[in-house]
């Protein structure tokens, strides 16, 4: 699934797993490698999705549930997305017979 969605998601799972980071840094140096780092985490589907969740949780006092239904929402709808169409595949090779 592309587009606007994924491009929304992109861009807050590096700020929230950034933000996270943020509360123990000292220095801006280390912080700036931080965020670099936060960025191509958040291109791994599943790991930047832990991390935008663990983020939220810590730095931004999110609950646990709200997180996870805020990063986790595409993968929802890629398993409806599947499950609709394996019903519609065995309802057309059933009605086929």
């Amino acid at each position: 699934m592309r587009g606007l969605p994924d491009l929304f998601l992109n861009r807050t799972r590096p700020i929230a797993s950034d933000h996270q980071r943020h509360s123990d840094v000292d220095t801006p140096a280390l912080a700036d490698l931080r965020a670099v780092i936060s960025m191509f985490v958040a291109c791994i589907p599943l790991i930047g999705t832990v991390a935008g969740i663990k983020g939220a949780i810590d730095a931004w006092g999110w609950g646990f549930w709200s997180s996870v239904a805020f990063f986790f929402w595409q993968f929802v709808i890629y398993a409806l997305a599947f499950a609709v169409g394996g019903v519609a595949a065995l309802m057309s090779r059933l009605s086929g017979k």
